[in-house]
C-alpha cells in the first residue's frame, strides 16, 4: 500500500491576511509553509528549503493545520508565569506595606522582605525569588552593609593614627 500525502483544504485569503498580520517570524514561516503548498503547489521538500524548516516539521505543520485549522498555526505566545507563587496583583498587595515604608524614608533590607515572603508562603524560598519579585515591581536599590564582614576595627583605628599624612591632614601650597 502506498502512503499518500493527504490533501490540504486552505482558504487562501484567510492565510494571506494572517501572513500580513503575523508578528513573529516563526508564526510567519509556519503560515508560509501552508500558503506555499496551497497557492504554488510546492512539494514538502521545496517548502522546507524555502522556509528553513525540516521536511518532518513541514509535514507536522500541514497535519496540525488539517486537524485544528488556523489556530494550530497562529501562535498564542509561549511562556508565562507557570510556576508563580502569587499573581501579580497579590505580589503588589504583599509589597504595598514595604512601599509605604520606603516612601516614609525607611531603608528596606531584602532579608526582611524575604522573611515576610517566606512567612506568607509558609515554607523556605530562595532569596532569588525575593529579588525577582522586587525586580518585577521596579525595585533596584540594595541596602548597604553597615560594615565589611572581614573588617578589623583595631586595624582601622591604628591606620587612622599612623596612616599616610595626606589622609589625616590637608596640604596647602606655600604662598610665594
Amino acid at each position: 500500500m502506498v502512503n499518500q500525502y493527504q490533501a490540504l483544504v486552505v482558504d487562501k485569503a484567510a492565510v494571506a491576511s494572517a501572513l500580513k498580520a503575523a508578528k513573529e517570524i516563526g508564526e510567519y514561516k509556519r503560515l508560509q509553509a501552508v500558503y506555499l503548498r496551497e497557492a504554488l503547489g510546492l512539494k514538502v521538500e521545496a517548502i522546507a528549503a524555502a522556509t528553513g524548516f525540516s521536511v518532518g516539521y513541514v509535514k507536522h505543520i500541514h497535519s496540525a493545520f488539517r486537524h485544528a485549522g488556523m489556530g494550530a498555526i497562529v501562535s498564542k505566545g509561549k511562556g508565562g508565569r507557570y510556576h508563580a507563587h502569587m499573581t501579580v496583583s497579590q505580589e503588589e498587595a504583599f509589597i504595598a506595606p514595604f512601599v509605604e515604608a520606603a516612601k516614609a524614608g525607611h531603608v528596606l533590607e531584602v532579608s526582611r522582605i524575604h522573611r515576610a515572603l517566606e512567612g506568607k508562603m509558609g515554607r523556605k524560598l530562595r532569596v532569588q525569588n525575593t529579588y525577582n519579585l522586587l525586580h518585577r515591581h521596579g525595585w533596584r536599590k540594595i541596602a548597604p552593609r553597615p560594615k565589611h564582614p572581614q573588617g578589623d576595627p583595631v586595624a582601622q583605628e591604628a591606620f587612622k593614627k599612623t596612616g599616610r599624612r595626606s589622609s589625616r591632614q590637608r596640604r596647602t601650597k606655600p604662598r610665594p
